[in-house]
């Protein structure tokens, strides 16, 4: 379900980016310079609170349909509580990728010209330069760690509301605590990972060299998004088992 505010900043940011896009016609006059600059930040302004309320919806609706007013209807459907989980997991992904749409949209809007692309181009070659991977599996692989890494919060951040909701007091503060605990130990554990895969291979000096070398990185990209998928998927199942134990209703 989408909230009003979510929309509405939709509609606010495509709207912003295309009036940046009409006022920087005329930049060339120094008074519609300083218009379009007043309008850019706006508009990141904008973008920036896209993500933010993003992921506040998706938790205030996670709280509202499980253990509020609402969950007394969710929870008498006739539906197993792991389908009910599972929906939302799945319903958070879809928010999210179209909050995500929303902000590449409104920046192309803003900015799109040949020489972006021309200059991503000369970015993104100078990054793959020996690494023996193309510009379009490059893309895929960075998109797919982005895709893994925004599953694990999903995935901690709802085992942490499940958890801080089966005490009886205190459950956000205790649920924001836990969620503290859950990313902590998360990035601990990678950056253990990663320290005992480089020592391994024998790369563990390279992670202490002024410029990693392109091999390194591309190890990184694939040792991070291996971690963060197993770790989407453990947190999963760890909130599977918690829910399935009971729900305590405020």
């Amino acid at each position: 379900n989408f909230s009003k505010i979510l929309i509405y900043f939709y509609v606010i940011s495509l709207f912003l980016a295309a009036t940046t896009r009409l006022i920087s016609i005329g930049n060339k006059i120094q008074v519609i310079s300083i218009i379009e600059k007043i309008f850019n930040g706006i508009t990141y302004a904008a973008l920036f609170n896209i993500i933010i309320n993003t992921f506040i919806h998706i938790l205030k609706v996670f709280v509202t349909s499980f253990y509020k007013d609402e969950s007394y209807l969710t929870h008498t459907l006739p539906i197993r509580k792991n389908e009910l989980l599972i929906s939302k997991y799945l319903s958070s992904l879809i928010i999210i990728f179209i909050s995500f749409l929303v902000i590449i949209t409104s920046f192309l809007i803003m900015h799109y010209s040949e020489n972006l692309l021309t200059s991503i181009k000369v970015v993104l070659n100078s990054i793959i330069y020996n690494l023996q991977i193309s510009s379009l599996g490059f893309i895929l692989l960075i998109s797919f760690l982005v895709f893994s890494q925004i599953c694990a919060i999903i995935s901690f951040a709802f085992t942490a509301i499940i958890k801080g909701y089966s005490y009886n007091r205190r459950k956000s503060f205790k649920s924001l605590l836990w969620f503290i605990v859950f990313y902590l130990s998360t990035m601990i554990a990678t950056f253990l990972l990663i320290i005992a895969i480089c020592a391994i291979s024998g790369n563990f000096s390279q992670l202490f060299a002024a410029v990693l070398s392109q091999k390194v990185f591309l190890l990184l990209i694939y040792i991070a998004l291996v971690t963060y998928t197993l770790i989407a998927f453990l947190f999963f199942f760890i909130s599977k088992k918690i829910f399935n134990k009971g729900v305590n209703v405020d």
